[in-house]
């Protein structure tokens, strides 16, 4: 019966791992520098970095041709060299575009659309080898990205949106301290996607250890947990004790 019971734990230990591993979310974060205000306060050249979340069940094509896909962001936040980590309030998104011909890069934007949004970086779609012929671009790793696993992180050239600084319907990124406003501008960026693991495989993997710990100490049901733990210290002092003795180290 032991047995079972063990390998009922190690079974269930080796799920919770694979599980865990797969990552019902992902966790998207680009990286730049720029300038722009903050409820009406100038800042920059700052660096930045936004940090998304998105559920990987919610992706769908935007575009016809199949080339642009997309997907809500659950949470999005950015923090800001110099003005802390600020609450994207607004509805966002995180898109990835990729083409045979004109390559591949991310977005992050507040629609659906790549207008208004943050992009790169990018990675062309055909390079120029040491003969100086055009071939594909087998090192377009966004473009190989099966949209579930990790990814980067991965630099190049990108492009800073013009985000208002006034409200205008969709086009506004609306924070818990004010209004974010970004400078169009040509910038470098870092795109990094890293999975994050299923919560419920998260708790069942705690309830495991829980379960494992108390089969490794049992406490005695007649006394309480701290008179059976010094109980048991006193039995281990009084053995060290005699080992001493007997090894001539006693004190």
């Amino acid at each position: 019966m032991k047995n079972f019971k063990q390998l009922g734990l190690y079974l269930a230990f080796l799920w919770v791992t694979a599980v865990a591993g797969q990552g019902a979310n992902l966790m998207f974060v680009f990286e730049s520098r720029g300038s722009g205000s903050l409820a009406g306060q100038a800042f920059g050249p700052s660096d930045f970095r936004i940090v998304a979340t998105a559920d990987t069940d919610d992706w769908q094509r935007v575009s016809a041709s199949g080339y642009l896909t997309g997907l809500p962001n659950l949470t999005a936040s950015i923090e800001i060299d110099g003005l802390g980590d600020l609450e994207i309030i607004s509805e966002t998104h995180t898109l990835i575009y990729e083409s045979p011909l004109s390559g591949a890069r991310a977005f992050f934007g507040r629609r659906p659309s790549i207008v208004g949004a943050l992009a790169g970086p990018f990675q062309p779609g055909w390079v120029e080898n040491e003969e100086g012929d055009w071939v594909p671009n087998d090192g377009a790793s966004l473009a190989a990205w099966d949209r579930q696993s990790s990814l980067g992180p991965i630099s190049g050239p990108g492009q800073l949106p013009i985000w208002p600084s006034i409200d205008i319907a969709s086009y506004t990124t609306h924070t818990d301290e004010g209004i974010l406003a970004l400078d169009g501008a040509p910038a470098d960026v870092r795109f990094t996607v890293i999975p994050e693991p299923h919560t419920e495989a998260l708790i069942v993997l705690g309830s495991i250890v829980g379960l494992a710990l108390r089969r490794k100490v049992k406490l005695n049901p007649r006394l309480s947990g701290a008179e059976d733990m010094g109980r048991r210290c006193r039995s281990a002092g009084r053995r060290n004790g005699d080992e001493d003795e007997e090894m001539g180290t006693g004190y």
